[in-house]
């Protein structure tokens, strides 16, 4: 299911919010595009970073 999501993400020329738990602890924020996806990973260039 979420790979379909990415898909249509790619195809509408989106940007999307990625959230995730850094190796220190604590919670980083990004904004991506993903450029690619192959099996169960995905290509993605990174566009801005938030607090």
């Amino acid at each position: 299911m979420m790979k379909v999501q990415l898909i249509k993400v790619i195809q509408r020329n989106q940007f999307l919010n990625m959230m995730y738990l850094a190796k220190d602890g604590n919670v980083s924020k990004r904004r991506i595009k993903i450029i690619k996806i192959a099996g169960n990973s995905y290509k993605a260039s990174q566009t801005y970073f938030y607090d």
